[in-house]
């Protein structure tokens, strides 16, 4: 009924550094802006829920989302705090490094699958076949 077990993933990595890097630098962003504890707990509380819901699919997929915004405010904090261009540098080539992966990891995926009425690419009995493959 929904539960999985999904043993360490990219996603599982991923958050378990952003964590780590959030508590590094989580007294020096509340420093720089008093609203950051806002965004540093919702993205705590983020960590918690992906955690505890990741066994749970349909919840994961539904409710973990929600608090990802706080990704958006704090990396950037985090960026601008950082003061060597070393250290700028290697956070950028993390970054890239990360969703050169998450594209490679999802790039024949079912799910990310996208196909329109005006550029057919598949025929109506693969699609068929597709549908009742991951449909149900």
């Amino acid at each position: 009924i929904g539960f999985v077990s999904t043993g360490i993933t990219i996603g599982y990595l991923e958050r378990l550094g952003t964590f780590i890097i959030v508590n590094i630098f989580y007294h020096k962003l509340i420093e720089k802006n008093r609203f950051n504890i806002f965004f540093c707990n919702v993205l705590f509380f983020y960590c918690f829920l992906s955690l505890f819901l990741a066994s749970n699919l349909i919840l994961f997929e539904r409710v973990v989302p929600l608090f990802i915004f706080s990704y958006w405010i704090l990396f950037p904090e985090i960026f601008s705090l950082i003061k060597k261009r070393d250290g700028k540098i290697l956070f950028i080539l993390i970054f890239i490094f990360y969703g050169i992966l998450k594209i490679f990891a999802t790039y024949n995926s079912y799910l990310c699958y996208y196909d329109n009425l005006l550029l057919l690419k598949i025929s109506s009995d693969e699609r068929i076949k597709l549908f009742n493959k991951y449909g149900n």
